[in-house]
């Protein structure tokens, strides 16, 4: 061989691996990415109760604030500097979770008629479990005892539930690169 051929040799292994490094990088992060969004949308789902009821009883506005003399109190005491950013601090974390909430609720409806519509007949039970698990705050046991199936059968349920409402939640970016975890069997109408 010839020292330009051992060159071209040398320059098309380096970039073979380059290329496999970049694709097994690609691939990692993308699977980290979507690991994450299902971490999110169980930690939303787990704290959905707390989360509503922050909603309700946050106070936004000078209005609530007179009439809650406890919260009053916190913020008098808080040099005058700071009461704005403080104020602005509980507005906007009151207005996100109402839009986060907001969104939760839809994307939890599109779900229930995606499942009542596959013809599958564990989807539906899947929807269920996700309500009673995260909106009612039942036990596994308590929800695998109403349904009539195992507890492993309710994990199931759950993670499964988790990943398609992980990919309504975060849409595009909610889902995994294995299409076949997450992907919804029939398209349906709204």
């Amino acid at each position: 061989m010839t020292k330009d051929e051992v060159i071209k040799l040398a320059a098309e292994a380096g970039t073979n691996a380059a290329i496999k490094f970049i694709k097994k990088e690609y691939e990692r992060r993308s699977h980290f990415r979507f690991d994450k969004r299902l971490r999110n949308t169980k930690l939303l789902l787990s704290h959905y109760v707390m989360l509503e009821e922050h909603s309700k009883r946050s106070i936004s506005n000078v209005r609530q604030l007179e009439t809650n003399e406890e919260a009053f109190d916190v913020l008098d005491s808080i040099d005058d500097l700071d009461n704005e950013t403080y104020i602005q601090s509980i507005k906007r974390s009151a207005t996100r979770t109402r839009i986060i909430l907001a969104h939760i609720q839809e994307m939890v409806a599109i779900y229930e008629i995606y499942c009542e519509r596959s013809g599958r007949t564990e989807d539906p039970r899947r929807c269920r479990v996700l309500k009673a698990k995260f909106f009612q705050s039942m036990s596994n046991a308590d929800i695998a005892a109403t349904e009539s199936v195992d507890e492993r059968t309710i994990r199931r349920d759950l993670t499964e539930a988790c990943q398609k409402l992980s990919a309504l939640i975060f849409g595009i970016d909610g889902l995994t690169s294995d299409v076949h975890n997450v992907s919804f069997t029939q398209p349906f109408e709204l």
